[in-house]
């Protein structure tokens, strides 16, 4: 799993722990991460809201395409 996914993924999974919650795996679980990952790359998940510059909303949006195509990649690899 490369950086951008993998950093999602320790996302989700720490805010999990919080409701004592198992960890999500990619293998297992893969149609609840991706929609979580829909999630994340709506336009005002991205922004904050609107309160984070251009500029960051465009690293932003980089980082979460980054991570999308790595668990495209997996998808296909899984097929």
């Amino acid at each position: 799993m490369n950086h951008e996914l993998q950093t999602y993924m320790d996302k989700f999974n720490a805010k999990r722990k919080l409701f004592d919650m198992p960890d999500l795996m990619l293998e297992n679980d893969f149609p609840e991460i991706l929609a979580m990952m829909e999630v994340e790359g709506s336009p005002e998940v991205l922004s904050m809201d609107g309160e984070i510059s251009v500029n960051a909303y465009e690293k932003r949006k980089n980082f979460w395409s980054k991570a999308m195509l790595q668990l495209k990649a997996f998808e296909e690899e899984r097929l």
